[in-house]
């Protein structure tokens, strides 16, 4: 979805979804996005699907006169404009829609300085305000764009401060500025991460890969596939593949990593070939890839594993926590289809801290909670 919003031609005017806040149960959290394209194309969702049509049609009234807040609340089965709902979902969930444009749109910019660095970017999205406060030369005006550079003096630090832990966590916060002796509200924001698309490195070419690489694009993530076979690395074979790098798998040492969050990428050991993930691994956790995993069983990894300590490369204990081995969760996968939902899952449990358990299981909500915080301000601080 962030590709589509940077593939926006100049002149040409969309319209940006973006969950805001969620209380009680929502399909999706805080930092969701929805994409509605000049020709009436959507990409993306802020929910299961039972919201995004409505807003796709009314997105341009809504925005006649610049952002709008929009409440949609499950619990009254009712949406603030539409009221025919009925979900049944127990919450309320907040879209801040607006229209964007690569001439004006401050968040466009955003996107597509994440996009073209490959690197994560931390905003906050001001989503209820008081049009009249400006703080430290900042107007906190409703759809405002804040990025940590801009936050350069002492009556913002505290945001910057919350700004940074999400930049560790990735988790969005809510936050309210608040007049300290007054009690009243100035503004609320969003604060969230923009991650460019996840990167999954896949070495190897066979059938199984193929599955693997076609599943990990439809999740929107940045695929790359190795493999020393030439005729195996064809596009007709994979064609949502973003990059076929031919030649020897151990090569990947020269692959610059310094664009990237190198943490974040996940790289698949599918190879075949036992000599050629022995060469490997080693290489892939000195260049510290957040995710590895091996495809085969324990007894294939034990026969690797001295093979690297006949080697002198047998990795340390804070390293093998980054080995993942077999590969994927336990759901009894069995075709090479099968094999790849069961990597991807546990991928995306690695990502979010979880399990990879059953939620029926689960004793707590499926989500947590919205964390909300408040950061007081000093009303000397509020400029005239």
């Amino acid at each position: 979805m962030l590709k589509a919003v940077d593939s926006l031609a100049k002149g040409e005017r969309a319209y940006l979804a973006t969950v805001v806040d969620v209380v009680g149960s929502a399909y999706r959290r805080p930092g969701a996005k929805m994409l509605v394209l000049p020709a009436g194309e959507r990409i993306g969702s802020i929910s299961g699907g039972c919201l995004e049509k409505d807003l796709c049609r009314a997105a341009p009234e809504l925005c006649r006169a610049g952002p709008r807040l929009v409440c949609f609340d499950t619990r009254q089965e009712s949406i603030d404009f539409n009221p025919r709902y009925n979900l049944g979902c127990s919450g309320i969930t907040y879209v801040l829609v607006e229209a964007i444009s690569a001439d004006e749109s401050s968040i466009f910019q955003q996107i597509k300085e994440v996009l073209s660095c490959e690197r994560s970017q931390v905003i906050a999205r001001v989503y209820v305000s008081d049009e009249e406060t400006i703080l430290s030369s900042h107007s906190f005006r409703l759809g405002a764009c804040l990025t940590p550079k801009q936050l350069d003096s002492d009556a913002l630090a505290e945001l910057a401060q919350l700004m940074q832990e999400v930049e560790q966590t990735g988790v969005p916060i809510c936050c309210d500025l608040m007049h300290a002796s007054e009690s009243s509200r100035h503004a609320r924001m969003m604060i969230e991460r923009l991650d460019p698309p996840k990167p999954l490195w896949v070495f190897g070419a066979g059938d199984d890969a193929q599955a693997l690489v076609s599943m990990a694009a439809e999740l929107g993530w940045d695929v790359t596939v190795f493999s020393s076979r030439s005729d195996a690395l064809s596009k007709t074979r994979f064609p949502r593949a973003k990059r076929r790098v031919v030649g020897p798998p151990s090569d990947v040492a020269n692959l610059s990593a310094d664009e990237i969050r190198v943490e974040r990428v996940a790289a698949i050991l599918m190879t075949h070939d036992l000599d050629a993930d022995a060469g490997l691994l080693p290489k892939l956790l000195d260049m510290g890839v957040g995710y590895i995993g091996v495809l085969g069983p324990k007894a294939r990894t034990g026969v690797m594993m001295k093979q690297l300590q006949v080697n002198g490369q047998l990795p340390d204990l804070a390293q093998l926590d980054r080995l993942h081995t077999p590969v994927g969760l336990d759901i009894g996968a069995k075709t090479g289809a099968e094999v790849a939902v069961a990597i991807l899952a546990e991928i995306i449990a690695e990502d979010n801290q979880r399990s990879g358990g059953r939620l029926a299981d689960r004793a707590k909500p499926i989500h947590e909670p919205v964390d909300h915080r408040v950061i007081e301000i000093d009303p000397s601080l509020i400029l005239p």
